[in-house]
């Protein structure tokens, strides 16, 4: 039992620089946070935090919440805020895979 406590500990301290699809949430986060501050539009704003608070609650569950904020701010170290709008546009097509919105029909 002792041996899985520290293989789990071990597995949710692992740094995002070391886990690419935690940093690829994270800066998810980033960028949708960024365009939804961005957006005039009251509709697409609260779709974007919507779209955002999935990303945080996939990290969440890898992330302890005291390291939160750091694991986000060490994904957009190096992050151009020129490339936002393009990587929000494709965390937006992997939620709907991930979540399958994408196999709902109209």
């Amino acid at each position: 039992m002792p041996a899985f406590t520290l293989a789990l500990a071990l597995t949710f301290a692992t740094p995002v620089a070391q886990d690419p699809a935690l940093q690829q949430d994270a800066r998810c986060t980033i960028a949708l946070q960024a365009l939804a501050e961005q957006a005039d539009d009251a509709e697409a704003k609260g779709a974007l935090n919507g779209i955002m608070l999935f990303y945080v609650g996939r990290l969440t569950m890898r992330v302890k919440p005291e390291q939160m904020e750091d694991t986000i701010n060490e994904a957009g170290e190096g992050f151009p805020e020129s490339g936002y709008r393009d990587f929000a546009l494709n965390c937006i097509n992997q939620m709907k895979t991930l979540s399958g919105a994408d196999k709902v029909s109209s």
